[in-house]
């Protein structure tokens, strides 16, 4: 299991963890204290920290405090042309 604690960001300090879960699955917790993201895999903890990176480039100021739950749908991607 990995256990990281980061600078901080907007004041808040970043954690990041893998623990058990669906694979490239992550959770993104913003509260007023730390942001932290937990995830099964590290794939999981990629799109945990790019999804935070658009909220980043979203509220510039400020990030809100939430709470995010994301997993893939499908085991794979599918490309389907026509």
């Amino acid at each position: 299991m990995l256990n990281r604690s980061l600078n901080n960001i907007h004041g808040r300090h970043i954690y990041l963890k893998i623990e058990h879960g669906a694979c490239e699955s992550y959770q993104l917790t913003i509260d007023k204290e730390c942001i932290c993201i937990c995830a099964a895999d590290p794939a999981g903890l990629f799109y945990g920290v790019n999804t935070l990176c658009e909220l980043m480039a979203t509220y510039q100021v400020a990030l809100p405090c939430l709470f995010i739950e994301d997993a893939p749908f499908f085991r794979f991607e599918v490309f389907i042309m026509m």
